[in-house]
């Protein structure tokens, strides 16, 4: 096992939702993008949090709620490895996206 630390920095847009965590999970209830994932957690705006995940490749979900994980979402894939894991970002001013929370450095092609 090992950490995952996810920090929202604080921003104007979106600031009273909580943002709902997600990781990869072939176990999960919840399917994101085609995914199954479980639930972790919720960040509020300008916390930061700890999450305990495993050590395979994943991806991580960051989400408004159930019903824009479609459009208002990002996720971050995760190398496997066992060291711990800091990821930061912040909701976006974007409203054809939702203002949607956007991973920093999250530059793949994907």
């Amino acid at each position: 096992m090992r950490d995952l630390t996810i920090k929202r920095i604080k921003s104007f847009v979106a600031c009273l939702m909580q943002m709902k965590i997600y990781a990869e999970d072939p176990a999960g209830d919840t399917e994101i993008d085609g995914t199954l994932c479980r639930f972790l957690g919720t960040l509020g705006n300008g916390e930061e949090k700890t999450f305990p995940i495993g050590e395979e490749e994943m991806r991580v979900f960051v989400i408004a709620d159930g019903l824009s994980k479609g459009y208002c979402s990002d996720y971050y894939r995760v190398p496997a490895g066992s060291g711990n894991v800091f990821l930061s970002g912040k909701n976006r001013l974007n409203p054809a996206s939702g203002n949607a929370f956007r991973f920093d450095d999250n530059d793949t092609e994907e």
